[in-house]
């Protein structure tokens, strides 16, 4: 039997795996790095977002905290916590009566729905959808400006994260439009 001889750049390397190999024994399990994400939402489809998306990775790799029946008016539709997840059943457009204008038409055959939240403290907050979905925030009829986002094609855990600035004590309503189908999974978190 031949080995062959590898050469590693020792800068490649973690200090404890290095050690353990000059040292001639094999590294401990706990001296790799920890994961970011968990293994079941590991899949490479889901690490094409613009900025960190580890909370809400986490949140869609986990089971549905929550399922509810999307409001058709504002001040209707679930109350949603932070940290949980949700699987909202839609109406037909043309029945829901939006709390602010929508960012985009959301035309004929597609679906839509209200949700709502009590914002906690000032700060960044993040509404995530599996599906391809216009986000909006509405405060006081008015629809509040994305302070960015991010999707990941081929992705469903989640597909679209919107980030949003709010102050404490706000009253919001989530307005979900222009979904091709009847459920969407939707998950709320604060930015760190």
């Amino acid at each position: 039997m031949r080995f062959q001889k590898i050469m590693i750049p020792a800068a490649s390397l973690p200090t404890a795996v290095l050690a353990g190999l000059l040292a001639g024994v094999a590294p401990p399990v706990a001296a790799r790095a920890p994961q970011a994400t968990p293994p079941a939402s590991t899949d490479d489809r889901c690490s094409h977002f613009r900025f960190p998306a580890d909370a809400e990775r986490r949140l869609f790799a986990g089971p549905v905290g929550t399922t509810a029946v999307a409001g058709r008016r504002p001040g209707r539709g679930p109350v949603l916590a932070l940290g949980r997840l949700y699987q909202l059943r839609l109406k037909p457009f043309p029945g829901v009566r939006l709390a602010g204008p929508p960012f985009v038409d959301p035309g004929p055959g597609s679906y839509a729905g209200l949700a709502r939240f009590t914002v906690p403290a000032t700060g960044r907050y993040r509404v995530s959808a599996d599906g391809a979905v216009w986000l909006d925030l509405v405060v006081d009829g008015v629809s509040r400006p994305a302070l960015g986002f991010s999707g990941s094609p081929g992705c469903f855990a989640p597909h679209k994260i919107v980030v949003f600035a709010l102050e404490a004590g706000q009253d919001v309503v989530v307005q979900v439009t222009g979904s091709g189908r009847e459920t969407l999974r939707l998950g709320l978190t604060a930015e760190q």
